[in-house]
C-alpha cells in the first residue's frame, strides 16, 4: 500500500509518497508564484491528478484539512483549492472501484505528531523530520516535509485522521 500525503497551499503544495514499508518513494512541491487566480488552481489540480494516477487499489491519500482559524486573506481561494483537490481524489477513488482510502488531518495534528507540540513552527517540524529522515536535508522544502509528515500519520493510523467512506 502506498500513501500519498498532500499539504495544500496556494503557493507551494507539498506532495510525498511512502511505500508499503514506510519508505519515501517520491516528493515534490508545486510552486505557483507568480501565477494567480484560477490559473494557479488549475496548475495545482493538474499536477495532483497526475500523481493520483499512480495510485492503485488499496492505496491511501491523506490531505491536510483547511485551517479555519487562519487569517491569510486567501481563505476563499484556499477553500476552493481544497475542494478541487478533494474532487480529484474522489474521482481517482471512483476510477479504482472505490478501493482508495481517503483521509484528512487537522493542521495542528501534523506538528504535534512529529514534534509533540501542536503549535510547533515550520523550523521545528523540519528539524524533527530531518532527524528521522536524513535524506530530507537536500531538496526538500517545508511543504514537501509537511506532506511527508501527513503521509506518516496515515501510516500510523492515528485517531486524529478522519476517514471518508
Amino acid at each position: 500500500m502506498k500513501v500519498l500525503g498532500i499539504d495544500p497551499s496556494l503557493t507551494g503544495t507539498g506532495l510525498a509518497v511512502l511505500n508499503s514499508r514506510g519508505r519515501i518513494v517520491d516528493h515534490t512541491t508545486i510552486l505557483t508564484k507568480p501565477i494567480r487566480g484560477t490559473d494557479r488552481l488549475t496548475v495545482i489540480e493538474t499536477v495532483v491528478r497526475n500523481w493520483l494516477r499512480h495510485l492503485e487499489p488499496g492505496d491511501c491519500v491523506i490531505m491536510e484539512s483547511p485551517s479555519y482559524g487562519s487569517r491569510t486573506g486567501n481563505q476563499h481561494e484556499l477553500a476552493g483549492l481544497w475542494w478541487i483537490l478533494m474532487r480529484a481524489i474522489v474521482d481517482r477513488k471512483n476510477m479504482l472501484g472505490g478501493r482508495l482510502t481517503i483521509k484528512t488531518v487537522a493542521p495542528r495534528a501534523r506538528a504535534k505528531f512529529i514534534t509533540g507540540n501542536g503549535n510547533a513552527d515550520k523550523k521545528a517540524v523540519m528539524a524533527a523530520v530531518r532527524a528521522l529522515f536524513p535524506q530530507t536535508q537536500q531538496g526538500w522544502d517545508d511543504n514537501a516535509i509537511d506532506a511527508l509528515v501527513i503521509a506518516l500519520m496515515a501510516r500510523e493510523e492515528l485517531d486524529v485522521v478522519k476517514v471518508y467512506a
